[in-house]
């Protein structure tokens, strides 16, 4: 009777966890169509000498190539708003938008245009993004057949769990509109990316046999998690403490992660 109910109340908890990340993912699909970044294809970075922001590199065919704009030129204002830091920029392109003109005041070889430099910043690809949520969904469906087909194998429960975190890992895609829906995406990324290779070697050191039944062998089940407990504090304290370069920013989005940290010194604001 009691492992009956136990049952239950164990699959009524995966239902619901089910269904409340699937509706996530279709809000954050849904905000991502409807928000959309401005991006003018140059990385910036802030120039040693605390002027404003150099052009590291323009990425072919962008809006800052089309515009003119060439490595190793220096930003000092978007729109008339000094831009020293790159949150500056990040806050003038923001409020700019996009398909719509952004006048750079640029500084080339130590001598600044007559004129600014016009820049219609486009919207990012995601399509790398797109494939990451079809990986997401093929996740989510192993473990729900898995599942279905073997609800009493040995640990079904903790494989479906990880099928489920992994659907979170590559399914929730941080748009960086910063409200209450992007934020919980954003946590649930950050939850699911340290959870999901614990949960995988955890799964592997107890299927297809139980290796942990000694006390302790049990005791490693801490230290299998504790890298991904010292990972989530670690984004605790960049979030709060630390700024992230605009380097590092394009890196993250080559890398196609869909999870870009928005630092400190470039978060956006809309005040």
């Amino acid at each position: 009777m009691e492992t009956n109910l136990i049952n239950r109340l164990q699959a009524t908890l995966l239902a619901v966890a089910t269904v409340g990340l699937v509706l996530l993912a279709v809000l954050n699909l849904r905000q991502e169509r409807q928000f959309q970044q401005p991006d003018d294809g140059v990385w910036w970075i802030e120039a040693p000498s605390g002027a404003g922001l150099e052009a590291q590199k323009v990425v072919p065919d962008s809006p800052g190539q089309r515009a003119g704009i060439h490595p190793g030129d220096l930003l000092t204002a978007v729109n008339d708003a000094p831009v020293v830091h790159l949150s500056d920029f990040e806050r003038e392109l923001y409020r700019n938008g996009v398909y719509t003109k952004a006048e750079y005041t640029i500084t080339r070889d130590g001598i600044q245009l007559d004129s600014s430099v016009v820049v219609i910043p486009e919207p990012p690809d995601r399509s790398l993004q797109q494939a990451s949520r079809l990986i997401g969904l093929i996740y989510l469906a192993i473990g729900v057949y898995v599942l279905f087909r073997r609800w009493t194998a040995p640990r079904a429960t903790h494989f479906y769990l990880f099928c489920l975190v992994s659907f979170a890992l590559n399914a929730f895609k941080y748009t960086g509109k910063w409200d209450w829906l992007d934020q919980t995406v954003f946590w649930s990324n950050v939850i699911a990316e340290s959870l999901q290779p614990a949960l995988f070697l955890h799964f592997a050191l107890s299927f297809p046999e139980e290796r942990l039944k000694n006390i302790r062998r049990r005791l490693l089940v801490p230290l299998v998690y504790a890298p991904g407990i010292a990972l989530f504090g670690l984004w605790l304290m960049a979030i709060n403490r630390w700024e992230a370069t605009g380097l590092l920013k394009h890196r993250l989005d080559q890398a196609g992660t869909g999870t870009m940290p928005r630092f400190t010194c470039w978060r956006p604001s809309y005040s």
